[in-house]
């Protein structure tokens, strides 16, 4: 196709049955409808434009694949690298969002559409996940206020951030397999600094009470191992009876078989058995 010059797919399709009829030997409905098909993918991926070549097909076509890459690339929409905050704690990008811009909207909002422009809601929850992320406030507002439209910042954003901030942390949990409790607590103190007990990473949460990050059982058998003498409680503060496991004694190698004491001979037919027993009398 010269360069300039648009067609259509049907008369593409009338040029090559025109030009091979061998290799178009079909009917015409079913030549125009794969010439046709192949013309909208064609279209979809930019080898075509408006019934015509472009660059990127004859860079393609030429096997200049340098040239090809920077056609390509010219014809993809540059990514955008800001967003446009609103006072309803929305965020819309019109355009594609570039890699950064996305990482960040997805960790601290919550995405709505991405047909068309791209828009995120804010929300206490988005944002204490952010935070739950290892982010702290003020890196938070400064991350979101440099990718901000102008710099511009909502103040309802701003009052979300810091409420939830402040309201963050409050209540702290912390992971642990048992506790130990007694009321003295100069015994509590040396479990504390024990060296042999160290492997229970025993915290001290009230004068008398230590958290232990290991099991019950294994904490149990740590303190035993170290000269203690614990006692195990269940949840609802009962004792916790332990039941030991009883081995059953192993018969004694020098106790002799009863069945050896008599042998006699293993013998199938009768009249041998009944000869050996006359024998024996």
């Amino acid at each position: 196709m010269p360069e300039g010059h648009a067609t259509d797919p049907g008369t593409l399709a009338d040029r090559l049955a025109w030009q091979s009829p061998v290799l178009t030997d079909q009917a015409d409905e079913d030549l125009h409808r794969y010439v046709t098909g192949i013309w909208r993918e064609a279209h979809q991926l930019g080898l075509l434009a408006h019934g015509t070549v472009t660059s990127l097909c004859r860079s393609l076509l030429t096997g200049d694949a340098d040239a090809a890459h920077r056609h390509a690339q010219a014809m993809l929409p540059q990514p955008r690298g800001t967003v446009l905050l609103q006072n309803d704690l929305t965020a819309v990008v019109t355009g594609i969002p570039s890699a950064n811009l996305l990482a960040l909207l997805d960790s601290t909002a919550t995405p709505e559409s991405r047909s068309g422009a791209w828009t995120w809601r804010f929300s206490p929850a988005s944002i204490r996940g952010a935070l739950d992320a290892g982010s702290t406030p003020a890196e938070l507002l400064a991350r979101i206020t440099e990718v901000a439209e102008g710099g511009r910042v909502p103040q309802t954003l701003t009052y979300l951030i810091n409420d939830v901030a402040r309201r963050y942390g409050r209540v702290q949990v912390r992971p642990a397999g048992c506790c130990l409790c007694s009321d003295d607590e100069t015994l509590l103190t040396e479990i504390l600094n024990t060296r042999s007990l160290q492997a229970l990473h025993l915290v001290r949460l009230a004068p008398t009470v230590l958290a232990s990050a290991k099991s019950q059982a294994e904490t149990l058998a740590a303190l035993r191992a170290a000269g203690h003498a614990p006692a195990g409680l269940r949840l609802d503060g009962s004792p916790a009876i332990e039941i030991p496991q009883r081995r059953r004694a192993d018969p004694s190698p020098t106790e002799p078989d009863r069945g050896d004491m008599f042998p006699l001979p293993r013998l199938s037919d009768p009249a041998d058995v009944a000869r050996t027993l006359l024998g024996n009398c």
